[in-house]
């Protein structure tokens, strides 16, 4: 997902959002304000300890 934010748009988002620690970590680092981790499980909240992310958590329950 970061390589197509690089190829397609072509500028860094101001925010990214995302809940996979392999293919939306490397995107939520290019936002240039804030990556928030939509209801992330125990991997992602590990890598970004272990890796010291400045991410926000954000858990959304129930449904529409």
């Amino acid at each position: 997902k970061d390589a197509l934010v690089k190829t397609r748009i072509g500028i860094p988002p101001m925010l990214a959002f995302g809940d996979s620690p392999h293919t939306d970590a490397p995107m939520l680092q290019l936002a240039l304000v804030r990556g928030f981790m939509v209801n992330p499980p125990d991997a992602f909240l590990e890598k970004a300890a272990r890796e010291k992310l400045d991410h926000v958590s954000v858990w959304f329950t129930g449904g529409a």
